[in-house]
């Protein structure tokens, strides 16, 4: 994203640090190389992305994330995710309703 933007990797997310609505609500978070590649795996499967490949400047935002997987500094506030952490809410599992429908019969 030009300027230095951040965007949400999951598929059909829009998120974005540069939407002003979202300011302080969303949360954007690297993908966990540093934790190792076991992890980094384990989010690429959770993403159902195919070809994907992720970088280090790649993120996911905390819509993604229950909020038991997050922790908050003292000072600051600040989220950040606790270790081991998967994203798990996404469109693509979650249980469409289905839609019921009444008939009147004559």
């Amino acid at each position: 994203m030009p300027g230095g933007g951040k965007i949400c990797a999951a598929f059909g997310c829009s998120n974005t640090n540069i939407k002003k609505h979202l300011k302080g609500k969303v949360s954007f978070h690297s993908f966990p190389f540093t934790w190792g590649e076991e992890y980094v795996k384990a989010w690429k499967i959770r993403l159902k992305r195919e070809n994907f490949e992720p970088t280090r400047h790649m993120v996911v935002c905390s819509e993604h994330f229950e909020e038991s997987c997050f922790e908050y500094q003292n000072f600051t506030g600040r989220r950040q995710l606790k270790h081991g952490s998967e994203p798990t809410i996404f469109k693509h599992n979650q249980k469409k309703e289905r839609q019921r429908t009444s008939y009147q019969f004559k």
